[in-house]
């Protein structure tokens, strides 16, 4: 079974699953059909949690830019005092 430490080997274990999943690799190195399962679903999980990180990525840069655009809205109507105290 792999350990995954960085997105880097999540990729190549993703690929390495889509090759099992053509069906060249997993015949010539006689892997069970149960096998092939379990690096599919690993396979999934890290797909899911990749995309977990960049919604949350995604969620912190909208969170961000929203309120520095506030803070610059609160500084222009009531003076950079007021719009830095926002932040």
């Amino acid at each position: 079974m792999y350990q995954i430490e960085s997105n880097h080997e999540a990729l190549i274990l993703a690929s390495e699953t889509t090759r099992l999943r053509v069906g060249f690799v997993h015949k010539r190195c006689g892997l069970d059909r149960f096998h092939f399962a379990k690096e599919v679903a690993a396979a999934a999980v890290v797909a899911a949690v990749g995309i977990y990180d960049s919604m949350e990525q995604a969620a912190r840069l909208v969170l961000d830019s929203g309120g520095q655009a506030t803070s610059e809205f609160i500084g222009h109507r009531w003076g950079v005092s007021s719009g830095q105290q926002a932040l």
